[in-house]
């Protein structure tokens, strides 16, 4: 159930980011003309995926290193230890790009 868990925040982070279901502060945004407005979205989403690719690139030798290592979390079922590195990884990568296809609509919407 706790991989499930995982699976359901990391996978859960592209599909919200998809429906605009995250929390978004329009403080700023708000104040700022509709160009620079957009502006600002493009940059965030650009530093989300950013991150995103950046975690992934991290993650990734841990996955295939407790893959290959046969790693296990001990207890009394010794799941492998490479499954929610994988889905971590996995949540990242989808939401990278999902940021990018949000930053190529903005940017099509806008020309």
């Amino acid at each position: 159930s706790v991989f499930l868990m995982m699976f359901m925040v990391f996978a859960g982070a592209a599909y919200a980011l998809k429906e605009g279901a995250h929390v978004r502060f329009d403080l700023v945004p708000s104040r700022l003309s509709r160009p620079k407005a957009r502006l600002l979205d493009i940059a965030i989403l650009l530093a989300i995926m950013v991150v995103s690719i950046v975690v992934t690139w991290k993650s990734l030798p841990l996955v295939i290193e407790a893959y290959m290592g046969g790693h296990v979390i001990y207890g009394v079922w010794e799941a492998p230890l490479w499954v929610p590195y994988a889905i971590i990884t996995v949540g990242f990568i989808l939401t990278a790009l999902q940021s990018f296809a949000e930053i190529v609509k903005r940017i099509v919407i806008s020309a």
